[in-house]
């Protein structure tokens, strides 16, 4: 124990380990032992010996608490959350039990029961800031940004220098729309940590939201350092290329189709500026790219090991923006499309899709992102309720959607009378060459934010977006109209009493019903 107090935790181990040798059934240095090697990252030995303790002593609360926690670091949320409802058993007023399984059920996306655990945290001790922090964490995951902000406003009251509080009410604030109040906060936050990545890099997107292009992209390249960015980086020696450079440009991706998409809007503009563009890039993209931009420009995959590629310069896809898109203004270069799809396949589809029946095609998707991203749906429209919008006798709907959708497509069918038709040989995920061509097949498309959207903008088609009340920031402040793409029309989610929903919005546009 007295190592332990020093923070000798090797030292410590030993020690309670030779007690063992001596008496097999010793509670506490079970206890002690899997403690410290909890501290050490011993968490396989860790959990053994807390698991001995506990059957040792089935009374005592600590032991299950610190092998619940211990679980959680192992990422065993299950077996955490039985050992910590022991703890609570044992001890109701146990805060650091009922803060632990409050994480677990963050870790599991159960938000309500996470924050009834921070609000017995909060009962317990009023002053936890740490529960109110975490309680907004489950507001934003249950998109109640209001209740996020006021609980991050009240970790950061009961702790003014808690940093994390202050950063996660910013990105709150941003993601609310609250733009300016979320730059202050982001600012107090890097008088404390002026270089901290994460927030320099969200501080970007509320610029960019603001459509301060200047700042946002500047601030935009510290996205490599921040925890936020789920891309890698390439490994090269070569210098970053910069527009009076020249030589031989390696172009590589970044980030998912949508971006990818998205920022390839600028590849013309790269291309005028260096001698030979090489592009690595998503091997699904190619056959477009190919199509759609010069016939000399050679690409790669992007898993490819860049050490066989010869070039003299690099830059990532996102990065072009910092030096193309300084300005609204500049945005209209590429507004028009700018892919080229299939036309051939593109008539076919049409021909097979419309059949004798209808004159129009509407294109449909109603699901984006992914779980972790998706706050609880505000990336997803019900499949009923939007086929029901645009139910016309002359419009065929045809399914953009990717995944698996045929059970949802059935159902449809037979409780909404509704039939949505796929292109069979279409993969909508896999084959985007001949997903492209299923859009253009397309009068118009309909979708919620995803990377549907994107491709049907750079192909020129036309397109609505209904987005959530709080999107993201490439869809600028308050528009209507996408300033990437002069094809995308934008309708907002607003609140019930402000007026029309938006599949009324969407029921209207389309004069049906």
């Amino acid at each position: 124990n007295a190592y332990k107090e020093i923070s000798k935790f090797d030292l410590a181990i030993n020690s309670y380990k030779n007690a063992l040798k001596y008496r097999n059934n010793y509670y506490q240095a079970y206890y002690s032992l899997g403690y410290a090697q909890r501290i050490v990252g011993e968490l396989d030995g860790a959990i053994d010996n807390l698991k001995i303790a506990t059957e040792l002593r089935k009374d005592h609360a600590e032991a299950y608490s610190c092998l619940g926690y211990t679980q959680i670091q192992k990422g065993d949320f299950d077996a955490a959350i039985s050992s910590l409802e022991n703890a609570i058993s044992l001890k109701p007023s146990h805060v650091d039990a009922h803060f632990n399984l409050g994480k677990c059920y963050l870790e599991k996306f159960d938000f309500q029961a996470a924050v009834d655990c921070f609000d017995q945290v909060i009962k317990i001790q009023p002053d936890h800031a740490a529960a109110y922090l975490y309680k907004g964490n489950c507001k934003v995951g249950q998109h109640d940004l209001p209740n996020a902000i006021f609980n991050y406003t009240e970790a950061a009251k009961l702790k003014p220098n808690f940093t994390a509080a202050i950063t996660n009410l910013a990105n709150a604030q941003k993601d609310c729309g609250l733009l300016n109040d979320a730059i202050l906060n982001y600012n107090k936050a890097l008088e404390k940590y002026p270089n901290n990545a994460d927030v320099l890099f969200n501080q970007s997107l509320a610029y960019l939201a603001q459509e301060n292009f200047q700042d946002g992209w500047a601030q935009y390249e510290f996205r490599w350092q921040s925890a936020a960015n789920n891309s890698a980086s390439i490994v090269s020696n070569k210098p970053r290329w910069m527009p009076s450079t020249g030589g031989t440009v390696l172009l590589w991706s970044e980030q998912g189709i949508g971006d990818l998409i998205m920022f390839s809007s600028m590849v013309p503009e790269i291309y005028r500026l260096c001698d030979r563009l090489i592009i690595k890039t998503d091997q699904r993209l190619i056959p477009i790219f190919k199509r759609s931009f010069p016939a000399d420009i050679q690409y790669y995959n992007r898993d490819m090991d860049t050490a066989n590629i010869k070039y003299d310069y690099q830059i990532p896809f996102g990065s072009l923006a910092q030096h193309f898109r300084p300005n609204l203004q500049s945005f209209k270069k590429c507004e028009g499309a700018f892919l080229k799809s299939n036309l051939n396949l593109s008539h076919k589809l049409r021909k097979e899709l419309l059949g004798k029946l209808h004159t129009k095609i509407i294109g449909i998707s109603w699901r984006g992102g992914t779980k972790k991203d998706n706050f609880q749906g505000q990336r997803e429209l019900k499949l009923a309720a939007l086929a029901s919008a645009l139910k016309n006798d002359r419009v065929q709907l045809v399914s953009l959607q990717y995944g698996d959708t045929d059970k949802e497509l059935v159902k449809l069918s037979k409780h909404h009378g509704i039939n949505v038709v796929t292109a069979p040989e279409i993969d909508n995920f896999n084959d985007l060459d001949g997903f492209s061509s299923l859009i253009c097949a397309c009068d118009h498309i309909v979708s919620v934010d995803n990377s549907t959207v994107f491709m049907s903008g750079a192909l020129g088609v036309e397109t609505t977006v209904l987005l959530p009340k709080f999107p993201n920031w490439r869809w600028g402040n308050n528009r209507n109209k996408s300033y990437w793409h002069s094809s995308i029309n934008l309708i907002r989610k607003i609140d019930p009493t402000e007026g029309p929903s938006q599949l009324e919005i969407l029921e209207e546009k389309f004069n049906v019903g």
